[in-house]
């Protein structure tokens, strides 16, 4: 191959990668934004919220589930379902 065709090659090359770098970098960034607009709509939402994994582990909370419950979720992450009582009587009839 001539060296200039190598160095055109190599030059397209390079853009290419650049493109794609570029493209790799706004989604990323598109990402983060979008999991922090989650994470700030899962906090403050007024309802409770809680997530745990498909064998009953909690996962995580937010701080209308810590309200509701009266556990932080410091308290709760990593516990099963089972272990805990997940709503108390006095608040069971205060929304009642």
């Amino acid at each position: 191959m001539p060296r200039g065709i190598g160095l055109i090659w190599i030059g397209q090359l390079f853009r290419s990668f650049k493109q794609s770098y570029d493209l790799l970098l706004k989604s990323q960034k598109s990402l983060l934004e979008s999991e922090n607009r989650l994470k700030i709509l899962f906090e403050y939402a007024p309802d409770a919220i809680f997530m745990f994994d498909l064998n009953g582990t909690f996962i995580d909370m937010n701080r209308a589930a810590e309200k509701l419950t009266g556990y932080r979720r410091t308290e709760l992450i990593g516990t099963s379902i089972e272990e805990i009582e997940l709503v108390s009587l006095e608040n069971v009839k205060r929304l009642t």
